[in-house]
């Protein structure tokens, strides 16, 4: 993959996620240079519920915990208190999910959401 430096307009190679996916969705962390790629599909009857943080600065790609609904196609955001918010997608292609769930990068785990 590549990477663009907003503060240099210049493109450079960058490291390759854990896990090939499409239809993911991708949340910026300012904060901490990084950004999380979450769920998907891996082509055939998989959908992802898989999660990965990317660290810019080092190009390296770690997982991050399964989040508790394989989401193809979903929405992200890091909120102003540091969680990641998921929201959307879907799990086979076909129907659409009202759920959502929150990541707290420091308790290391996902939490269901009131749905949409």
């Amino acid at each position: 993959g590549e990477v663009l430096r907003l503060d240099g307009g210049a493109w450079r190679e960058a490291g390759e996620l854990v896990s090939p996916r499409c239809g993911l969705a991708v949340a910026a962390d300012a904060r901490s240079s990084s950004f999380f790629a979450l769920g998907g599909y891996a082509g055939g009857t998989r959908y992802l519920s898989t999660a990965e943080a990317f660290d810019t600065a080092t190009g390296k790609s770690t997982p991050i915990p399964s989040m508790g609904v394989a989401r193809s196609g979903p929405g992200a955001a890091v909120g102003p208190d540091g969680a990641l918010y998921v929201v959307g997608g879907s799990s086979d292609g076909c129907v659409s999910l009202r759920s959502a769930e929150r990541y707290d990068p420091r308790e290391g785990r996902w939490e269901p959401l009131p749905p949409l």
